[in-house]
């Protein structure tokens, strides 16, 4: 099993220019350049969003194999799409019991929990934890409406403790 990759601001910086993304850098790092004595392992930027900037800087992420997570990355992806172009979003929709995201609210949140999990269940004491995002359909489709895409097919799978969805649509021609 390989160890997760190091965190490295200047390389993530550095492929961000070379690509000519245009950025500024905000949050932690952008506080210890201030001399702020707080630590941080990510990066966050704001970026310029003309669709040559775009491009860019979602080559990069390709590049890197970045995971954008939360609903503002619906807005982005359908940003990056041309007018008259389709789009297939696929996301989960949590159905579990209140005890079981009780459990995932404690694994994320009180040091220790993770680990025990982890043990427990025969992995390695670090082993990372899946990321399930949850994400309300009346709040993506409100979403979708704001950008102008008014027909998509949804299309819903039910597995143990979550649905998956998955939203396929056209970006109307013009705006």
């Amino acid at each position: 099993m390989s160890e997760l990759p190091r965190f490295d601001p200047a390389e993530l910086l550095r492929r961000l220019s070379d690509a000519g993304v245009r950025f500024v850098i905000v949050g932690g790092l952008a506080a210890q350049s201030h001399g702020s004595p707080s630590s941080t392992d990510d990066l966050d930027i704001c970026y310029a969003r003309d669709p040559d900037n775009l491009r860019g800087l979602a080559g990069v992420l390709q590049d890197i194999a970045a995971v954008r997570r939360g609903l503002p990355a619906i807005s982005w992806l359908i940003d990056t799409v041309r007018p008259g172009g389709g789009f297939h979003i696929h996301f989960s929709v949590r159905t579990d019991a209140l005890p079981s995201r009780a459990l995932w609210w404690a694994s994320h949140h009180i040091p220790g929990v993770k680990i025990w999990q982890n043990v427990f269940a025969g992995r390695k004491w670090n082993a990372p934890a899946m990321q399930m995002n949850n994400y309300p359909l009346n709040r993506i489709v409100v979403q979708l409406a704001a950008l102008g895409v008014s027909e998509f097919l949804v299309s819903m799978e039910h597995h143990s403790k979550f649905l998956t969805c998955s939203l396929i649509g056209k970006k109307p021609e013009h705006r």
